[in-house]
């Protein structure tokens, strides 16, 4: 028989705070809830997944007779925290879940119907994982996994000049990813190299974790479409400084699913004052009524794997536009509003299927 695996602390305790609701550990590391006042209860078999990514929820989904040969012990998905598209394929499947960092807790069976956040001041942080965090020039890490390890090995040495990082971030990074199944780890001293396991819960991982811009300004460009907009910005180009259109309309750019192309969003080096680049595209600064973004963070991290779009990934007519990496484009398309999440999925498709 399978050995079953024990039941996280941060689950009972979690759990523990919804009230109305009894639980009780049982020696075969399942959870039964039981409902106070009418005495239901549910058995869960408690399945510990840190990252759990759409396309490992499908297969989850697909094949989770493995995990519970009793058909009265349901699944409970432990994890650290899921996409919306996750929640939402799980909560159709019937699948319960909780999430350590969110809170969220959805649990389903006859005559049991619990769908909450829980706000649990009394979480330990581990300080390894907070030093590792999917940001800034840990981002940069993964980023450029997803650019240029995709189904190569990764050295420590390797990934740190192509993320320009210090090799210890690097291997903390890799760690990290390697703990949460993301990664699989070969070798040993030396000889360690990683591989890429899967993309999807590190793209998951990366747009939770990421920080937004430091600095936003809004700008109004006279144009008579998005798209000729998008043909006023390699104006940028005299200021001598980097550039490069990011978010929903760089994921649209990759991966077009819109009918009309959004209002751009650009990334530009954070040196440059908002209105010498208004005044570089002909526009102005402005609180209201804008048809442009403009991004800026300190350290101009997002604009390190830049690049001209390459020939055939985009129309010719905007073929000289510079574009952050697809799967930052993912990442911040992904959590934009309006149409972004949906450019994103089919974004992600491209990414994953390359």
């Amino acid at each position: 028989m399978r050995k079953r695996s024990p039941i996280p602390a941060w689950l009972h305790r979690l759990l523990g705070q919804i009230q109305g609701l009894h639980l009780t550990k049982n020696e075969d590391n399942t959870l039964t809830v039981t409902l106070s006042g009418d005495g239901r209860r549910r058995t869960f078999e408690v399945v510990p997944i840190p990252v759990l990514s759409k396309e490992k929820a499908s297969e989850f989904i697909k094949g989770r007779e493995l995990f519970a040969t009793d058909p009265a012990r349901a699944p409970l998905v432990a994890t650290r925290q899921l996409a919306e598209q996750t929640r939402e394929l799980l909560r159709k499947s019937g699948i319960s879940w909780a999430e350590e960092l969110t809170g969220v807790c959805h649990l389903t069976g006859r005559g049991l119907l619990i769908d909450t956040r829980i706000r649990d001041d009394s979480a330990r942080k581990n300080t390894s994982d907070v030093q590792a965090k999917l940001r800034a020039r840990s981002g940069l890490v993964v980023e450029s996994i997803l650019t240029f390890f995709r189904h190569e090995p990764i050295l420590i040495k390797t990934i740190a000049v192509r993320a320009k990082v210090s090799p210890s971030l690097a291997f903390r990074v890799l760690w990290r990813l390697s703990r949460l199944n993301l990664l699989d780890v070969h070798g040993s001293g030396p000889n360690r190299f990683w591989k890429l396991n899967e993309a999807g819960g590190i793209l998951d991982l990366w747009a939770a974790e990421e920080e937004p811009p430091k600095r936003v300004t809004n700008l109004y460009v006279w144009s008579r479409s998005p798209q000729d907009l998008l043909q006023k910005l390699p104006e940028l180009d005299r200021l001598d400084r980097k550039w490069a259109v990011g978010g929903t309309a760089a994921a649209n750019l990759y991966a077009p699913t819109l009918n009309s192309d959004p209002e751009p969003t650009v990334w530009v080096d954070a040196r440059l004052p908002a209105k010498e680049i208004a005044s570089a595209l002909g526009g102005e600064v402005v609180d209201k009524g804008s048809n442009l973004r403009i991004w800026q963070s300190g350290d101009n991290l997002p604009l390190n794997l830049a690049t001209v779009a390459p020939k055939g990934t985009v129309t010719e007519t905007v073929s000289n536009v510079r574009l952050v990496s697809p799967a930052r484009a993912y990442i911040e398309a992904v959590t934009a509003g309006g149409r972004g999440p949906d450019v994103a999925q089919n974004l992600r498709e491209r990414i994953l299927s390359s």
